[in-house]
Protein backbone atom coordinates (compact mmCIF):
# COMPACT_ATOMS: atom_id res chain seq x y z
CA UNK A 1 0.00 0.00 0.00
CA UNK A 2 1.66 3.70 -0.74
CA UNK A 3 2.50 6.24 1.94
CA UNK A 4 -0.29 8.31 0.50
CA UNK A 5 -3.15 5.97 0.66
CA UNK A 6 -2.26 5.26 4.87
CA UNK A 7 -1.65 9.09 5.12
CA UNK A 8 -4.57 10.82 3.63
CA UNK A 9 -7.12 8.87 6.44
CA UNK A 10 -4.43 9.75 8.95
CA UNK A 11 -4.12 13.65 8.37
CA UNK A 12 -8.11 13.67 8.07
CA UNK A 13 -8.19 11.31 11.78
CA UNK A 14 -6.21 14.39 12.68
CA UNK A 15 -7.96 17.09 11.52
CA UNK A 16 -11.02 15.51 12.83
CA UNK A 17 -9.72 15.44 16.54
CA UNK A 18 -9.04 18.63 16.43
CA UNK A 19 -11.98 20.02 14.94
CA UNK A 20 -13.84 18.45 17.75
CA UNK A 21 -12.34 21.13 19.98
CA UNK A 22 -14.63 24.30 21.44
CA UNK A 23 -17.82 22.93 19.30
CA UNK A 24 -20.87 23.79 21.11
CA UNK A 25 -23.79 24.36 18.43
CA UNK A 26 -25.84 21.31 17.82
CA UNK A 27 -25.44 22.21 13.56
CA UNK A 28 -21.69 21.97 14.46
CA UNK A 29 -22.19 18.98 16.44
CA UNK A 30 -24.09 17.55 13.34
CA UNK A 31 -21.33 18.66 10.61
CA UNK A 32 -18.68 16.90 13.12
CA UNK A 33 -20.45 13.25 13.29
CA UNK A 34 -20.86 13.58 9.31
CA UNK A 35 -17.28 14.29 9.30
CA UNK A 36 -16.53 11.38 11.48
CA UNK A 37 -18.94 8.96 9.34
CA UNK A 38 -17.55 9.98 5.69
CA UNK A 39 -13.94 9.17 7.53
CA UNK A 40 -15.35 5.71 8.98
CA UNK A 41 -16.45 4.76 5.87
CA UNK A 42 -12.92 5.53 3.73
CA UNK A 43 -10.85 4.05 6.30
CA UNK A 44 -13.39 0.82 6.34
CA UNK A 45 -13.00 0.84 2.55
CA UNK A 46 -9.14 1.38 2.66
CA UNK A 47 -8.78 -1.17 4.79
CA UNK A 48 -10.04 -3.86 2.12
CA UNK A 49 -8.21 -2.48 -0.84
CA UNK A 50 -5.20 -5.48 0.10
CA UNK A 51 -7.64 -8.07 -0.17
CA UNK A 52 -8.85 -6.63 -3.05
CA UNK A 53 -5.33 -6.28 -4.76
CA UNK A 54 -4.96 -9.95 -2.99
CA UNK A 55 -8.09 -11.21 -4.86
CA UNK A 56 -6.77 -9.93 -8.51
CA UNK A 57 -3.40 -11.34 -8.29
CA UNK A 58 -4.72 -14.83 -6.99
CA UNK A 59 -7.34 -14.78 -10.52
CA UNK A 60 -4.48 -14.11 -12.87
CA UNK A 61 -2.42 -16.60 -11.36
CA UNK A 62 -5.34 -18.94 -11.83
CA UNK A 63 -5.74 -17.88 -15.92
CA UNK A 64 -3.31 -20.58 -16.70
CA UNK A 65 -4.72 -23.65 -15.59
CA UNK A 66 -7.99 -22.53 -17.17
CA UNK A 67 -9.65 -24.16 -20.20
CA UNK A 68 -13.20 -23.11 -20.08
CA UNK A 69 -13.74 -20.54 -21.68
CA UNK A 70 -16.49 -19.22 -20.15
CA UNK A 71 -14.99 -19.20 -16.44
CA UNK A 72 -12.02 -17.16 -18.33
CA UNK A 73 -14.61 -14.89 -19.00
CA UNK A 74 -15.93 -14.79 -15.57
CA UNK A 75 -12.28 -14.25 -14.40
CA UNK A 76 -11.33 -11.74 -16.50
CA UNK A 77 -15.04 -9.45 -15.52
CA UNK A 78 -13.79 -10.04 -12.01
CA UNK A 79 -10.65 -8.77 -12.79
CA UNK A 80 -11.81 -5.90 -14.29
CA UNK A 81 -14.80 -5.06 -11.45
CA UNK A 82 -11.94 -5.47 -8.76
CA UNK A 83 -9.67 -3.23 -10.94
CA UNK A 84 -12.32 -0.61 -11.35
CA UNK A 85 -13.15 -0.72 -7.56
CA UNK A 86 -9.60 0.40 -6.73
CA UNK A 87 -9.71 3.16 -9.21
CA UNK A 88 -12.80 4.27 -8.25
CA UNK A 89 -11.56 4.36 -4.47
CA UNK A 90 -7.97 6.62 -5.71
CA UNK A 91 -10.88 8.90 -7.65
CA UNK A 92 -13.10 9.32 -4.77
CA UNK A 93 -9.81 10.04 -2.76
CA UNK A 94 -8.31 12.38 -5.25
CA UNK A 95 -11.30 14.65 -5.57
CA UNK A 96 -11.89 14.58 -1.74
CA UNK A 97 -8.91 16.16 -1.26
CA UNK A 98 -9.58 19.03 -4.15
CA UNK A 99 -12.74 19.51 -2.74
CA UNK A 100 -11.86 19.75 1.04
CA UNK A 101 -7.76 20.64 1.05
CA UNK A 102 -6.03 19.71 4.13
CA UNK A 103 -6.84 21.84 6.94
CA UNK A 104 -10.13 22.64 5.57
CA UNK A 105 -12.67 20.62 7.22
CA UNK A 106 -11.10 22.13 10.37
CA UNK A 107 -10.86 25.80 9.50
CA UNK A 108 -14.16 25.97 7.40
CA UNK A 109 -15.96 24.45 10.46
CA UNK A 110 -14.78 26.67 12.65
CA UNK A 111 -15.03 29.47 10.40
CA UNK A 112 -17.17 28.60 7.90
CA UNK A 113 -14.86 29.70 5.13
CA UNK A 114 -14.09 27.44 1.79
CA UNK A 115 -11.72 30.25 -0.26
CA UNK A 116 -12.34 27.61 -3.25
CA UNK A 117 -15.72 28.76 -3.42
CA UNK A 118 -14.60 32.03 -5.29
CA UNK A 119 -16.60 35.55 -4.52
CA UNK A 120 -16.07 36.08 -0.59
CA UNK A 121 -15.04 32.47 -0.16
CA UNK A 122 -17.95 32.20 2.11
CA UNK A 123 -19.61 28.66 2.98
CA UNK A 124 -22.14 28.15 5.54
CA UNK A 125 -22.46 25.37 7.74
CA UNK A 126 -25.61 24.19 6.13
CA UNK A 127 -23.42 24.23 2.47
CA UNK A 128 -20.73 22.12 4.05
CA UNK A 129 -23.11 19.68 5.34
CA UNK A 130 -24.59 18.98 2.55
CA UNK A 131 -21.19 18.96 0.53
CA UNK A 132 -20.25 16.49 2.90
CA UNK A 133 -23.51 14.33 2.77
CA UNK A 134 -22.56 13.98 -0.81
CA UNK A 135 -19.24 12.86 -0.14
CA UNK A 136 -20.98 10.39 2.52
CA UNK A 137 -23.26 9.35 -0.43
CA UNK A 138 -20.15 8.76 -2.88
CA UNK A 139 -18.01 6.91 -0.67
CA UNK A 140 -20.45 4.57 0.53
CA UNK A 141 -21.01 3.88 -3.24
CA UNK A 142 -17.17 2.96 -3.62
CA UNK A 143 -17.20 0.73 -0.75
CA UNK A 144 -20.34 -1.19 -2.18
CA UNK A 145 -18.80 -1.58 -5.68
CA UNK A 146 -15.76 -2.65 -3.66
CA UNK A 147 -17.78 -5.35 -1.69
CA UNK A 148 -19.61 -6.65 -4.43
CA UNK A 149 -16.26 -6.74 -6.77
CA UNK A 150 -14.53 -8.82 -3.46
CA UNK A 151 -17.43 -10.94 -3.06
CA UNK A 152 -17.53 -12.05 -6.92
CA UNK A 153 -14.23 -12.82 -6.76
CA UNK A 154 -14.16 -14.73 -3.65
CA UNK A 155 -16.76 -16.63 -4.97
CA UNK A 156 -15.16 -17.35 -8.54
CA UNK A 157 -12.12 -18.54 -6.22
CA UNK A 158 -13.91 -20.55 -4.28
CA UNK A 159 -13.31 -18.78 -0.84
CA UNK A 160 -16.86 -18.13 -0.34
Amino acid sequence: MKKSQILLPFLLSVHLFLSCKNQNTGEHENLTLLKKEVITVHDDAMAKMGNLMRLKKELNANKDTITDMEIMDRIVQSEAALSEANEEMMNWMRAFSENFPAGFLVAGMKHGTHSKEGGNGETDQGDLYKKLQEELTKIKEVDQQMNKAVENAELLLGVK
